[in-house]
């Protein structure tokens, strides 16, 4: 497959996605022969029609665009194919499409790869500082709303290929790269989706699932057919069948799992000793197990006996919580032996997701899946995260509503480099009250985020570290002195079952609770807090001294925020209100003020402070694309500063404590 075209929502980084590709990986570094020709049609529309597509949008010549693209697209496709060198020399041609591109009545070349750009969140909206706006409506939230679900169909309907990228790009991990040059890991299964993954046949390194539920048997016998010659084992799952569909399964000459949903009832005496895997997916899934397993015995002594008869049980119940995850494996280990079964727990509800679990099992399973895009279940690790090799350890963050997060591909090349695989726990209350499951289970350092700073801290050995003890790499100057000036009592690093590479240096920059070090600090957790550092180095880079500064809001960040801008006047976001007790007096002629947006999605809006004065930039907390500040710093035309800088800050500085244990 010579072409492929990145269709995508706007903003999701089809454009960055290629410049790195162009910029670093234009040659496959291990064989020297696979290149890639790049195209941002965006890009070339304005060099080579010499015109500038934000002038087309404000001049309400958008069919003009649109042609445009059909054209310029036609030409790029014309010249590729017209240079048999590069077919010879297998170039691939790589084509980014704008958000709107008319998918519908375009006819791509035959065989090409309509490869579906998704990031987990294209359903909260991004908001656009220097994009043109495409409809009328002012709150580019309502915009994003109006033509999301219009394109989301329209991208499901004409992709033949789709992916989840990590939220953040790291310039050492390129996404595109990494998934057209992807090499099966060593265990786990991707379910076949038609129209989802249609093209990842053509990976026959990968092991994949067929479900009857979800294919025809024409279309599972194609696919086993197909893969007959291969060594890699494929797993078709029994949802539903006819009585002579597992003879006929294994008239073919592949290597296959049969794994029977227990719901079917009991498989006939012939067909016993084609079946593997025996799974529940009802809400008592052990007990039913169990259950099954007795009859089983019962019914069919004799066959079972001559066939050596040694299944294993795949469990998957729909589960309420975190809680009863950890309860419902603790039965499992007592119940069976842990060859024997796979655990695979399912959420109830979209508000987490169990994929984190179902990594810390990856390996330690025989059964286990991960996912390019939708999946067959939400609990399924995307395929970024999925442990290409029985990994050392799990590295991750740790909050609620952490979709969205960086933290775990900004971090992702530093523990790779490591051997540690990202996670996301998502609302876990109390999580340290499992840190020995967490340490049995190879989880070795944790990023903390709201609202959880205030409970790690609590349970967990408090550090403070000096600036001495971390590396360039944080770009924190010597001035910078990390060590707290009050006990915050937040913690947002973490480090579990600690083993300290340099302990001299380690002591000599650090202050413990107790100013001692003894071996019984080992196989504690401890912990950190990078944000006091960041935030001060960030706001030294934004904030002007000669202004005045307000602070709407707070959070976890308003005693640190006090320490580091103490003439500031702290906000309320909750009632408006200035808080007692704090802040200077302003006066009437200081009318223009720079405001640190750190209130959460549930706080007001600060037009009490926008009528009083006149607020000449926003420096907002927050990194996503869809913040309140960003909004409103767009509808009402203020200068804006993201916090993206800020998480940079304290990443960086997490991976300079991180430097200092071994994992």
């Amino acid at each position: 497959m010579d072409k492929v075209f990145l269709i995508g929502h706007r903003g999701v980084g089809k454009t960055t996605l290629l410049q790195n590709l162009n910029k670093n990986l234009v040659e496959d570094i291990k064989t020297k022969s696979k290149k890639y020709i790049c195209f941002d049609l965006d890009q070339e529309i304005e060099s080579r029609a010499k015109i500038k597509i934000k002038d087309l949008f404000d001049t309400g010549q958008v069919s003009k665009f649109r042609d445009l693209e059909t054209k310029i697209l036609i030409e790029i496709i014309n010249d590729f194919e017209s240079n048999k060198s590069q077919k010879l020399n297998q170039v691939q041609l790589i084509v980014s499409l704008g958000a709107g591109f008319d998918l519908e009545n375009f006819k791509f070349p035959n065989e090409s790869m309509i490869l579906w750009i998704r990031r987990v969140t294209d359903s909260n909206g991004r908001i656009f500082l220097n994009r043109p706006a495409l409809t009328k409506q002012s709150d580019p939230l309502q915009e994003w709303s109006e033509i999301f679900e219009i394109r989301e169909k329209k991208y499901k309907l004409n992709s033949n290929a789709q992916v989840y990228i990590p939220e953040y790009f790291d310039p050492n991990y390129n996404a595109l790269y990494e998934y057209l040059n992807f090499k099966s890991p060593n265990h786990g299964f991707v379910t076949y989706l038609p129209g989802e993954n249609d093209l990842i046949l053509d990976l026959n390194a990968n092991a994949l699932e067929l479900r009857s539920d979800l294919l025809s048997e024409k279309q599972m016998f194609e696919i086993l057919k197909s893969k007959s010659n291969t060594n890699i084992q494929h797993l078709v799952s029994i949802r539903n069948v006819k009585s002579s569909f597992l003879k006929k399964l294994f008239s073919l000459n592949a290597n296959i799992l049969v794994d029977w949903d227990i719901a079917l009832g009991f498989p006939s005496e012939d067909q016993l000793r084609h079946i593997d895997i025996y799974s529940s997916h009802s809400d008592g899934a052990i007990e039913d197990i169990l259950n099954f397993n007795f009859e089983l015995l019962k019914r069919y002594p004799t066959k079972i006996k001559k066939l050596k008869y040694n299944p294993h049980f795949k469990i998957c119940p729909l589960v309420s919580s975190h809680e009863e995850v950890l309860s419902l494996d603790l039965i499992l280990s007592q119940n069976f032996d842990q060859s024997s079964y796979s655990y695979l727990p399912r959420s109830t509800s979209n508000s987490y997701d169990l994929s984190y679990f179902r990594q810390l099992k990856s390996y330690s399973q025989k059964i286990g899946f991960y996912r390019f895009g939708e999946g067959s279940s939400p609990d399924q690790p995307l395929w970024w995260q999925w442990p290409k090799y029985t990994p050392k350890g799990f590295y991750g963050i740790y909050g609620q509503n952490i979709k969205h997060s960086y933290t775990p591909s900004f971090h992702f090349d530093f523990f790779r480099r490591r051997h540690l695989w990202p996670l996301s726990i998502d609302s876990v209350n109390q999580l340290l009250i499992y840190k020995d499951q967490l340490i049995k289970n190879n989880v070795k350092a944790l990023a903390v985020t709201a609202p959880y700073k205030l409970e790690v801290y609590l349970e967990s050995n408090f550090k403070k570290l000096s600036s001495n003890s971390i590396t360039e790499k944080s770009n924190l100057d010597q001035d910078s002195s990390l060590e707290c000036k009050s006990d915050f009592k937040s913690a947002n690093t973490l480090i579990l079952n600690p083993k300290i590479r340099n302990k001299d240096s380690i002591l000599k920059n650090s202050k413990m609770k107790n100013n001692k070090f003894t071996d019984k600090n080992i196989n504690l957790v401890d912990s950190y807090n990078t944000d006091y550092f960041a935030l001060k180095l960030f706001l030294k880079n934004h904030l002007n001294p000669e202004q005045i500064s307000l602070v709407w809001g707070g959070g976890a960040l308003l005693e640190q925020l006090k320490v580091l801008i103490p003439k500031a006047q702290f906000y309320s976001a909750r009632t408006g209100k200035v808080r007692s007790m704090e802040g200077v007096a302003i006066k009437e002629s200081d009318v223009k003020i720079q405001l640190i947006w750190a209130s959460g999605e549930k706080g007001l809006n600060p037009d009490v402070l926008n009528q009083k004065y006149t607020i000449t930039k926003i420096i907002d907390l927050d990194y996503r694309d869809n913040s309140k500040a960003k909004l409103y710093s767009f509808v009402n035309k203020i200068e804006y500063v993201s916090g993206l800088e800020f998480f940079i800050h304290q990443a960086q500085a997490q991976q300079s404590i991180w430097e200092n244990y071994e994992f």
